[in-house]
């Protein structure tokens, strides 16, 4: 059964250096099963002959929009200028470095019809190599949750950071009008965590489908992937932000950020310090300062936690002792 392809999903693919991957991105998403798209592949100022390769394909096919920006500004610039052209009643991104399965709009589609949702996300699959054609076992369901509650599944990982399966931009359909203005904060590296939780607090349901459909290339020379520097801690202002956000609208969620954010800023720190970034050392600490009071007043946090912020605080030397010796939790 297909979708009837009657409204118009806009792709958007923001570029920079991709001559090496856009040939296999821009192929999967023309070859769709859901005909009915625009792909907007905005070039964000590359050197390279990733533009020529969009313009030979437009040749071919009219859904290709291609906007050629002068100077690399980011990708969430790129990513905002999109959005600006694009008029579809459905919204999506797609990373040029990476690929979607034939099927995957119309899934998500079907998916949004369904269960009337304002955001509908996938599986996706880590590639670390150009395997062509990744098989798995097909799943069926689908969960519907309300926006709130996809914020707590971004928080209820092991892991420091975000749950990246809620977090991403790219495993998504977005109705048109739960993105009406909403962008992405420009100037920022993990620029999906300063957007996604402004997309999922304004919706009242979203429909999580189990297959896996989008690629994702585990590229060792993306932005995030490169030596340490004090811009990763954009992450940590992503959480700042999101902190100040929650802070007066929901309790919860405020306390439980908060209660991440001073591991994550003990993680950055051993980052810098490896790095001997003492810039970015010292950032973090300033921000552990900071925060320590509202920290230190948070009831989800327990003692030992506590006990290390302050005496990571007060010598960080005895707390990277004790931290190495296994006696700190943070």
């Amino acid at each position: 059964m297909q979708s009837d392809n009657s409204e118009l999903v806009s792709v958007i693919v923001p570029m920079y250096q991709a001559e090496n991957y856009i040939g296999k991105c821009l192929e999967s998403i023309l070859q769709q099963s859901y005909r009915n798209l625009e792909v907007i592949c905005v070039d964000d100022g590359s050197s390279d002959g990733c533009a020529a390769l969009c313009r030979k394909a437009a040749k071919k096919d009219s859904r290709i929009i291609l906007i050629e920006k002068e100077k690399n500004e980011g990708q969430a610039v790129a990513r905002n200028t999109g959005l600006k052209f694009a008029r579809g009643s459905y919204i999506m991104f797609v990373d040029s470095d990476d690929w979607i399965k034939e099927d995957m709009v119309e899934l998500l589609v079907r998916g949004q019809k369904k269960s009337n949702a304002d955001i509908v996300q996938c599986g996706y699959v880590k590639i670390r190599s150009e395997l062509l054609d990744v098989q798995g076992p097909e799943e069926e369901g689908m969960e519907l949750l309300t926006g709130r509650e996809a914020i707590l599944r971004m928080y209820t990982t092991q892991r420091k950071q975000p749950d990246i399966k809620f977090t991403i931009v790219c495993d998504k359909l977005y109705t048109s009008k739960i993105l009406y203005g909403v962008r992405f904060t420009e100037g920022k590296i993990f620029e999906d965590q300063f957007f996604t939780y402004k997309c999922f607090e304004r919706s009242k349901k979203i429909a999580v489908i189990p297959q896996k459909l989008y690629f994702y290339r585990d590229n060792n020379n993306s932005t995030t992937r490169r030596n340490y520097s004090i811009r990763f801690q954009d992450e940590l202002y992503a959480h700042l932000e999101q902190i100040q956000y929650f802070k007066e609208k929901d309790k919860e969620l405020y306390k439980i950020i908060l209660k991440r954010l001073i591991p994550l800023c003990m993680d950055h720190y051993y980052r810098a310090r490896y790095y001997e970034d003492t810039a970015a050392e010292k950032n973090v600490r300033d921000i552990c300062r900071r925060m320590a009071w509202k920290y230190l007043k948070n009831p989800l946090v327990d003692w030992k936690n506590k006990r290390g912020l302050l005496l990571f605080l007060l010598s960080k030397e005895a707390y990277c002792y004790f931290y190495q010796t296994g006696r700190m939790l943070l």
